[in-house]
């Protein structure tokens, strides 16, 4: 048994990374489908639109989606560089595979193991703890701007609050502030290569994608003539942000978890509800569908390191 899985085992890891594949597009390829409200309506704004504004604004929205990916591949590669120093065209490889692998996962946590396979063994555990790092410090950075947010919609609408229940917001941020307390009271327990210099520098990564990213969804709002003036618009968009991101989900439903809270959001300013769908619908098809599919590329350059170890009845 043990020599027949052996003799298998590329054809069945094959198989399965032909099913990760197949299942991210189907996935895509539904979600776009079910959006037809939104490209509908992108296509009469494209319509009414100037080509030399179009060619401009799509120019700069591709702008924005590369800068953000852009510091996501700094970022994992500056962490792993006391591991293994790999190329920006291997982390590229390795974030973009991983993104694929845990499409289906609960807030991403499939790719954690999918990292640790580009690794030997025995860096496999850092991997995992630099994974948590690269991901905690967007938290970090998402929860300070989304603090104040919420601040700001606490003092100016207060029947958000009721909306969306208080309470739920409360406990959320209410955990957020239990791990950052056990992380430092814990902190002789982090291993030596999460030092606060790391830590600070990944936060830094983090800070400049959290400006891409969030200048774009403002962008977007600028583009579809939304009245709303800067700093209203960046505090909520931060709100939005940190909301979504304290709430489980699949990653490939992300797109509609951001794209409620942002509704619920936006008609405190009167906006309309299709431009806030269309908004959220473009920002996931930009930074989530399109590298998820450039991921597929890369899937089948993932090593090969499942171990078969069969129950043997004594």
């Amino acid at each position: 048994m043990k020599n027949t899985l052996r003799k298998y085992r590329k054809t069945i890891t094959n198989l399965l990374k032909l099913v990760f594949i197949f299942g991210a597009i189907l996935f895509i390829v539904r979600k776009i489908g079910e959006n037809e409200n939104s490209i509908s309506f992108l296509e009469r704004i494209f319509e009414k639109t100037d080509i030399s504004i179009l060619l401009f604004f799509s120019l700069l929205q591709i702008t924005m989606s590369g800068g953000n990916w852009f510091f996501e591949f700094k970022k994992w590669k500056f962490l792993t560089k006391n591991i293994r120093e790999i190329s920006f065209f291997e982390s590229i490889k390795q974030s973009l595979a991983s993104l694929t692998i845990s499409i289906i996962t609960p807030n991403r946590i499939g790719e954690y193991g999918a990292k640790a396979l580009f690794y030997e063994k025995e860096n496999q555990k850092q991997i995992l703890y630099l994974n948590f790092l690269g991901n905690f410090s967007q938290l970090v950075i998402t929860s300070i701007f989304g603090f104040f947010g919420l601040v700001f919609l606490w003092r100016n609408f207060p029947e958000f609050f009721e909306i969306f229940n208080a309470t739920i917001i409360g406990i959320l941020l209410c955990f957020l502030i239990l791990i950052i307390g056990v992380l430092v009271w814990k902190k002789d327990k982090i291993p030596a290569f999460l030092n606060s210099k790391k830590f600070y520098q990944t936060c830094g990564f983090a800070f400049v994608r959290y400006l891409f990213f969030s200048h774009q969804f403002y962008f977007f709002l600028q583009f579809f003539q939304v009245e709303i003036n800067y700093f209203d618009a960046m505090l909520s968009i931060s709100s939005m942000y940190l909301i979504s991101s304290v709430i489980p989900s699949i990653a490939i439903f992300d797109w509609a978890l951001k794209g409620s809270i942002a509704v619920l959001i936006f008609t405190l300013f009167e906006v309309n509800s299709l431009v806030i769908i269309t908004v959220s619908f473009m920002m996931w098809f930009l930074n989530f569908a399109i590298p998820t599919l450039i991921g597929c590329i890369f899937v089948f350059s993932m090593p090969t390191k499942f171990q078969f170890k069969p129950k043997i009845n004594s």
